[in-house]
């Protein structure tokens, strides 16, 4: 399921960014689940003391490499949660599961019970990518 949103609005729009920020900002968000699922597996390595086959010796110490990835991730995903919530502070959390997984509006609101009609979810989306993309 994709959010249906134009790609590009009026620049009179408050939220205004480009058509290529947009979809920068957009891809950005959309690798949450990687970013988690690589979080998972650096978890994994590190109780395990387990270095992966496919780890590069040459960058040094791989205990270091990962607790600086991790880090790395975990602001990422931070990031985008925080966004969420300054987006709107009933909504953010249907606006998260609409970024991170592309539900659309109709999901949210019929699915998920999202209390929010099409122009407000629509301009709090917009916000959201608009705030992202001033913070990243």
């Amino acid at each position: 399921m994709s959010t249906l949103i134009r790609p590009e609005v009026s620049e009179k729009n408050k939220y205004w960014i480009s058509r290529h920020r947009y979809y920068e900002v957009k891809h950005f968000c959309l690798q949450y689940t990687e970013w988690q699922e690589e979080c998972n597996r650096i978890d994994d390595y590190i109780l395990r003391s387990y270095v992966p086959h496919s780890f590069d010796h040459s960058l040094g110490d791989p205990t270091a490499y990962f607790a600086i990835r991790r880090a790395a991730l975990t602001k990422n995903m931070q990031l985008v949660k925080e966004i969420a919530m300054k987006s709107d502070p009933q909504l953010w959390s249907y606006i998260f599961e609409a970024v991170t997984k592309e539900y659309s509006f109709v999901y949210l609101r019929y699915t998920l019970d999202m209390p929010a009609e099409k122009k407000m979810y629509y301009d709090r989306y917009r916000k959201f990518f608009w705030l992202l993309s001033k913070s990243h």
